[in-house]
């Protein structure tokens, strides 16, 4: 089921995972062919979250996310705090892809 408090701290998760990224391959510790190719011990599940990511929630409100997630029809209100913290961690999200993607071509 949704709560807000889940989908912030999911977001929080990926930007960790970007942010991690990001300075592995900016110390060049890592580098992203590592990454693309899934040669890794474990490969990297994080373009399947990238993917859930900028395919279901990028471009939905919080009660689209909700409606996604709900195993019932019934209906929830969101305060105006509540979208504007969901759409803050949102956002967040899209400026650290959209540098993550920077890195990676650079």
């Amino acid at each position: 089921s949704f709560s807000l408090r889940t989908a912030v701290g999911w977001f929080d998760f990926l930007l960790a995972a970007l942010d991690s990224y990001c300075w592995l391959f900016g110390q060049r510790l890592l580098s992203p062919t590592d990454v693309l190719s899934g040669s890794g011990h474990k490969p990297s599940q994080l373009f399947p979250a990238l993917e859930f990511f900028l395919t279901r929630l990028a471009l939905s409100d919080i009660e689209a996310a909700a409606r996604s997630f709900r195993s019932h029809r019934g209906s929830t209100l969101f305060t105006p705090r509540e979208t504007e913290e969901y759409n803050y961690g949102k956002c967040t999200v899209i400026v650290r892809v959209m540098n993550f993607f920077i890195v990676l071509l650079g």
